[in-house]
């Protein structure tokens, strides 16, 4: 692509149009050194015709939404922020810039707060777009409905697509939203199906669509469908071997890994390879395999280091030792003392790690007892702890008088002293409420039955005395309730 020199570039219309085709090769560094020049020579230019800081400014807008897209682009996201929130405060007269400016700040933001994205994105799409390119205006339907998804607004997440595909048709990327939509929607048939026959974005999105939906071996025929140079890659390996390990087909995972050994070239991915290939053998049983492999992985660490085995890389060893006494028991016994080697036992206190706890506990309460060194309570031998000032001054009652001696009682609880008195239980109204429901209280005054005979018969020709009226029953034995006493009125 031909790029002018600053030579030629000698308004800042030239300078910004370059700028512009220097953000469509990528190249944003040299994008953003011109827009820097292209602002200096616009207010230069401005300032000689005679316009006020205002029109100046408001003749800046475009070039200062370019300069903090670059700056956006080129991961300055702060200072992109600083400039759109300028800008937006103080409202050029351009729409285009206005529109450009709430949708380029929503994407800024859109890790910090959706509801202000999507308040933003709907003002955009308010304004009038008539100085929108049909770029800038999909660009503002597409992000408005990313925004409508990750918000979960199903429904005008829809009506936002419906309303994109209807202006700019079906496109990669409104396939990507709807197949989301759809997976939100627990439509997996739909969203796998939306994906199918598309480029190896989609086809890797399918694949993932289908793991999460449980269907394990439509994932795993759909990786193998992909070319080498993808389908070998450490992280497509690895999740085509889990794959396969849960769907028991263990020797199409190690087939697998030993295409992935021969493929790759990067000694750290060979190495991860050779051990999830010995670890998968291992976990068959097959420890000849496993000790094969290795025996790979040592030498290749070794040829790493130089060395035949590094010492330090005791896990690998020790592996290699366990595979190998189950197939070469002699040969597990030379690794082991060539990687062990017989030490004396001269110099080693024995009784004292009888006694250690360490030993019982762990590592962690050797740390932990090391550091609690014993410490000896100075203080109190030598009495400076009994001499300490007290931080606080003492505090006395105002009617303390020091010739009174204090209460001997003082500490005992109160119904221990001598000079407590036991609380009386009054007996008034015991009767009340005892015996059973309906029942009359005794009153020596009113005859019985038996007595009333007993008169009767004793004097028939006696005039016969009025017998007193029987109580209705418990409730007339109550007292009559005390008139409740008012309480004084408190003036504040």
């Amino acid at each position: 692509m031909f790029q002018q020199t600053n030579d030629d570039n000698e308004t800042f219309e030239q300078l910004y149009n370059t700028a512009c085709q220097l953000i469509e090769a990528g190249n944003f560094d040299v994008a953003l050194t011109n827009l820097d020049k292209a602002i200096a020579s616009c207010r230069e230019t401005l300032s000689e015709e005679g316009l006020d800081e205002d029109e100046i400014e408001d003749e800046l807008a475009m070039l200062r939404v370019q300069r903090a897209f670059v700056l956006h682009k080129l991961g300055r996201k702060k200072e992109a922020i600083e400039i759109y929130k300028a800008l937006q405060a103080a409202g050029p007269s351009d729409v285009s810039v206005m529109v450009t400016v709430s949708n380029n700040m929503a994407s800024a933001l859109k890790d910090q707060s959706l509801t202000d994205s999507r308040k933003k994105l709907k003002a955009a799409l308010q304004l009038d777009q008539k100085k929108l390119s049909t770029r800038q205006r999909r660009t503002l339907m597409l992000n408005n409905a990313l925004v409508l998804l990750h918000s979960n607004q199903r429904e005008p997440c829809r009506r936002a697509l419906d309303e994109l595909v209807g202006h700019f048709g079906t496109s990669k990327d409104s396939r990507l939203i709807e197949a989301a939509l759809c997976f939100r929607l627990n439509e997996f048939e739909k969203a796998i199906n939306m994906l199918s026959d598309g480029d190896l974005q989609m086809d890797l999105t399918r694949i993932h669509l289908m793991v999460n939906s449980g269907k394990l071996a439509e994932a795993v025929t759909a990786l193998n469908k992909l070319p080498a140079n993808v389908r070998l890659q450490p992280a497509v390996v690895s999740l085509a071997v889990s794959l396969l390990v849960s769907l028991e087909r263990k020797d199409e995972a190690l087939k697998m890994l030993n295409e992935a050994v021969a493929h790759t070239h990067d000694p750290q991915v060979r190495q991860q390879v050779l051990d999830q290939a010995a670890v998968l053998e291992s976990s068959r049983g097959n420890y000849g395999a496993a000790a094969s492999y290795l025996e790979k992985l040592a030498e290749y660490v070794a040829i790493q280091l130089e060395v035949k085995f590094d010492p330090n890389d005791i896990r690998v060893l020790c592996r290699l030792i366990r595979a190998y006494t189950d197939v070469d028991p002699k040969k597990a016994e030379e690794l082991s003392i060539q990687v062990f080697p017989e030490t004396t036992e001269e110099g080693v206190d024995v009784d004292g790690i009888e006694e250690s706890d360490w030993i019982l506990y762990g590592e962690k309460y050797k740390q932990k007892k090391d550091a609690k060194l014993e410490v000896e309570d100075t203080e109190i031998v030598t009495r400076k702890l009994k001499n300490r000032k007290r931080k606080r001054k003492l505090r006395l009652p105002k009617n303390y008088d020091p010739n009174v001696p204090p209460d001997p009682e003082r500490w005992l609880p109160k119904q221990e002293r001598a000079a407590y008195k036991k609380k009386q239980k009054k007996n008034r109204d015991r009767d009340i409420g005892r015996g059973t429901q309906g029942s009359a209280a005794t009153n020596p005054n009113v005859f019985g039955p038996r007595d009333y005979r007993e008169y009767v018969s004793a004097s028939p020709s006696s005039p016969r005395p009025v017998a007193a009226a029987l109580p209705e029953g418990p409730r007339q034995m109550r007292p009559k309730q005390q008139p409740k006493k008012k309480k004084k009125t408190t003036k504040f």
